[in-house]
């Protein structure tokens, strides 16, 4: 009897885009000690990510802002002549086994995160790894670990850091 064999995935099939974009008004009210602001802001973030076999993934995200603030990617409208700075936020390859992940680059922050804890526009650079083992309830143990160079010194030691998270995704809480 004939077998059925599974058509490899085509180049774009691999290739899966990302982006969005967020235009935000404000106004900020004062006390009698100053006056109200109204402000307006914008972000846009375009990324891709390429799974050149099974093992090995590619990415890489563009965003808007100033490349030197790595706690927000909005860009502040204030001056109609300003140019939008655009920056490479991403670069990394991600190595896949099973349940476990290595990142190497800047990738994104593979720790669980909130509000308080690991800005969502913060993404390390360094290595990374993610291990997620599903368990037979619908729930999963995750491990997650980065090691990176918060100051690299050419003249002397480099100051370095490391963090290891272990956590329990739950199914009652998706």
């Amino acid at each position: 009897p004939a077998t059925a064999v599974a058509a490899a995935p085509s180049a774009l099939d691999r290739l899966k885009v990302t982006g969005d974009f967020r235009l935000r008004s404000q106004h900020d009210r004062s006390d009698d000690d100053a006056r109200d602001r109204d402000s307006g802001q914008v972000r846009a973030r375009l990324g891709a990510t390429y799974a050149i076999n099974e093992r090995v993934t590619v990415g890489g995200r563009f965003v808007t802002g100033d490349n030197d603030d790595p706690n927000s990617s909005d860009v502040q409208l204030s001056n109609w002549a300003d140019d939008f700075n655009v920056s490479l936020d991403m670069a990394y390859v991600q190595l896949n086994f099973g349940d476990l992940k290595l990142y190497g680059g800047k990738f994104p922050q593979p720790f669980a995160r909130t509000d308080l804890v690991w800005d969502s526009d913060v993404n390390p650079q360094g290595l990374g790894a993610t291990y997620r083992h599903a368990l037979g309830n619908g729930g999963a143990l995750r491990t997650n670990a980065l090691f990176f160079a918060v100051d690299e010194d050419a003249g002397g030691a480099d100051s370095t850091m490391g963090g290891i998270q272990l956590g329990y995704d739950s199914p009652a809480f998706g």
